[in-house]
């Protein structure tokens, strides 16, 4: 089990900067550990089979972050984060099939085309 070791309030995460790879990160499960990897400012963003984006909100365009990636009608900018989600609880870490279906999309060219035509 990838959460095997790690105290309950830290969860699995998947990490992705600007022109960099995914990682996979534990942290605090937390919303101040949130703001220190994204910012201030967050905004949400439902993705699939339960995970959500969180990523920069208003901030991200107005300090001129580097773009990260698009997805759908979104642009993220910044550092953001992919977390499991189950409704109606805090966020959780994310699963072995998870982590595969963010991976797998983040070889997908849409994911990286934003970041790669800067």
């Amino acid at each position: 089990m990838l959460n095997e070791g790690f105290p309950a309030d830290e969860i699995l995460i998947i990490v992705k900067k600007p022109f960099k790879i995914p990682v996979l990160q534990y942290i605090p499960n937390d919303l101040e550990s949130v703001h220190k990897i994204v910012g201030d400012s967050i905004k949400y963003i439902d993705f699939q089979d339960d995970i959500v984006i969180i990523a920069n909100n208003k901030e991200g365009t107005s300090q001129h972050l580097p773009a990260n990636f698009t997805y759908g009608n979104d642009a993220i900018v910044g550092t953001c984060l992919f977390v499991g989600n189950v409704a109606g609880s805090r966020f959780s870490s994310l699963t072995e099939k998870q982590i595969a279906t963010v991976l797998t999309k983040s070889m997908d060219n849409n994911m990286g085309k934003l970041a790669n035509d800067q």
